[in-house]
């Protein structure tokens, strides 16, 4: 088993459990990195497992290019690109730079990862399309070796396994999405669940009598870098930090912040939601802080139904980008800020409402996620693996 790391948080949430099954039954997993996240990742990983890390590029190759053959290699990969650029691609034409740099990588790399990689090597990512991963997962297709995709995140058409020849998606909401608006062949896509969610799920009361928490006075708003981004027009993200700046004047009393996605830069919202309060802390004890929670589209609607807190999605009209998950319960939906001000009203003031709202969220989750609290007994099974038992 090889399995690629990135110092996304979300990335390793996803992958370490099933580091962590792997290593249980002694099947000693081959850890690669980039090299510009090996020191990140030493700060995020457990030592245990750190000790396991190498950096792709200290993986000896049986061979070196010499300056000819470098020489043809950039020329390949800058027909690549010119390519690629004219393509029918959503952004294609912006895009052709990351995809000269995968082309460069490519051919100087995968006839020396044939050589390394056989068709009984299993990769395991959480993305098939960046940089590395990529050329690992490309090689290791054309060897016919077993390679999969385990969900992260919310999706989107580049989560379609471009390389690998299964996805791991977290359950029935997903699996639709990627045949029926992604176009994945069925086969492709796998009901696997999430180990990271199970965590959270096991960790908590699961009784579906909610009571509100008197204490919490907090109400969140959970950033997505999206400012500068061609995937969504910054006005209207810009519209929905002014909604926030105007929650803050309407209930003073309550302590609205902001927190700050990884990826994300402060200056943005220091500039959009002047007032607003930042935080940076871990995503668990946000929420476990939040009375209500604000987001356009982000995978936390999940972390807050499991922690219930009710979650109001904020989709300024106009938009058609990202997906509506109040159609099954899961969130709230305001369209405006006055759509936002009536539910944030309603969840403070009428506990029924409050009540009533986590109850749909917490029946929604058994569409997101499949075996809610079971599921890496499932990737268990699907890597032939018995998860309980280790294998001596």
């Amino acid at each position: 088993y090889i399995i690629f790391v990135s110092h996304n948080p979300s990335f390793i949430k996803t992958v370490l459990p099933v580091i962590e099954l792997l290593l249980h039954q002694n099947k000693k997993p081959l850890l690669l990195c980039a090299a510009n996240n090996y020191n990140k990742l030493k700060g995020l990983l457990p030592a245990s497992i750190f000790e396991r890390l190498y950096i792709c590029e200290n993986i000896k190759l049986p061979y070196k290019a010499g300056f000819f053959r470098l020489f043809k290699i950039l020329l390949l990969a800058i027909k690549d690109s010119i390519w690629f650029g004219t393509r029918n691609i959503r952004h294609s034409t912006l895009l052709s730079s990351n995809f000269l740099r995968y082309a460069v990588l490519h051919y100087y790399f995968s006839n020396g990862l044939t050589k390394i990689l056989s068709k009984q090597h299993c990769i395991i990512s959480a993305v098939d399309y960046w940089i590395w991963e990529s050329i690992l997962f490309t090689t290791a297709r054309e060897i016919a070796a077993e390679t999969i995709v385990l969900q992260h995140g919310k999706l989107t058409d580049l989560y379609y396994p471009i390389f690998a020849k299964k996805f791991y998606a977290w359950g029935k909401a997903d699996y639709l999405e990627m045949t029926k608006k992604y176009n994945a062949h069925p086969n492709e896509i796998v009901k696997a669940g999430c180990p990271y969610f199970d965590s959270i799920y096991n960790r908590l009361n699961q009784t579906r009598i909610i009571k509100q928490n008197e204490l919490n006075n907090q109400i969140t708003f959970y950033a997505q870098p999206w400012g500068n981004t061609i995937s969504f027009a910054p006005e209207l993200y810009n519209d929905v930090l002014q909604w926030l700046n105007k929650l803050k004047l309407k209930w003073p009393q309550y302590n609205i912040v902001l927190k700050l996605h990884p990826f994300d830069r402060p200056e943005y919202y220091q500039l959009n939601a002047a007032g607003i309060e930042i935080v940076k802390h871990d995503l668990i004890k946000s929420l476990s802080k939040s009375i209500i929670a604000l987001t356009v589209d982000s995978s936390c609607a999940m972390e807050a139904s499991v922690l219930k807190v009710p979650m109001i999605q904020c989709l300024p009209i106009g938009q058609n980008v990202f997906s509506d998950m109040s159609q099954t319960g899961l969130t709230l939906k305001a369209q405006n800020e006055s759509e936002l001000f009536i539910l944030v009203d309603k969840l403070l003031n009428n506990k029924a409402f409050y009540e009533q709202t986590i109850y749909a969220s917490a029946k929604a989750l058994d569409f997101y996620f499949y075996n809610l609290g079971h599921s890496l007994e499932k990737i268990a099974e699907l890597l032939k693996l018995d998860e309980h038992s280790p294998k001596t």
